[in-house]
């Protein structure tokens, strides 16, 4: 069943599907043809909410723990268009990062220098999420894209208010004072 997702967590084994029912299907499936006799402990559902923005938020910035660096983003709704064709699979039909731009200033009204600079998106199998590198010319931006695409991932799995998923927001970094020595960036 390509709908179901099945892992493992705290030593039983969860599987998340479309609703109450696929799930209901699933399982007996899974106790009249694959598992005959085997004993299966069910827990009631638990439904998965997402976390999302209705309007752009104000300019914030981090400071890193030596306090010698400072990133300024912010984050606006992707729009229910977009988030829908990305949810849809639209990364996944288009390959070519050129080709991806042109769809996102085509469709999706986005300025051309910020299509080309996405710097990642999340969850990796139907992204829904995306961070995109608005800064202009600022040294040794490179060098910390690792380590904000970590972050980036961390804060979409846990949101900031509920620790739920997070659904169809973009960040933009805007600008970034970084050391002048690689050893304290």
């Amino acid at each position: 069943d390509p709908l179901l997702q099945v892992s493992m967590e705290e030593g039983q084994y969860v599987l998340a599907g479309a609703g109450e029912l696929h799930l209901e299907v699933c399982l007996n499936l899974l106790k009249e043809d694959f598992l005959k006799g085997a004993e299966i402990v069910e827990k009631d559902p638990v439904v998965e909410f997402r976390e999302t923005i209705e309007e752009p938020t104000i300019q914030v910035f981090a400071r890193s723990p030596n306090s010698h660096n400072k990133i300024y983003l912010n984050a606006e709704p992707l729009g229910e268009k977009l988030t829908k064709a990305l949810e849809d699979g639209l990364f996944s039909k288009i390959t070519d990062a050129k080709e991806r731009a042109r769809t996102l200033v085509d469709k999706y009204g986005w300025s051309v220098v910020d299509a080309k600079k996405i710097w990642g998106w999340y969850p990796e199998q139907s992204p829904t999420n995306i961070i995109v590198d608005c800064s202009r010319g600022i040294q040794f931006m490179h060098e910390i894209k690792d380590h904000v695409l970590a972050g980036f991932k961390w804060a979409m799995e846990n949101g900031p208010l509920c620790e739920e998923p997070v659904r169809g927001v973009r960040f933009n970094i805007l600008d970034a004072v970084l050391h002048a020595d690689a050893i304290h960036r």
